[in-house]
């Protein structure tokens, strides 16, 4: 998966942070 419409850093920061809230989310699922 891949996003290049994020330009700023704040931007990618957020991103960032959302996609490890989200891969946490899907290990606890998983387990």
């Amino acid at each position: 998966m891949g996003i290049c419409l994020i330009s700023t850093d704040e931007s990618a920061d957020t991103f960032r942070t959302l996609f490890r809230g989200i891969q946490q989310w899907a290990s606890a699922v998983n387990n």
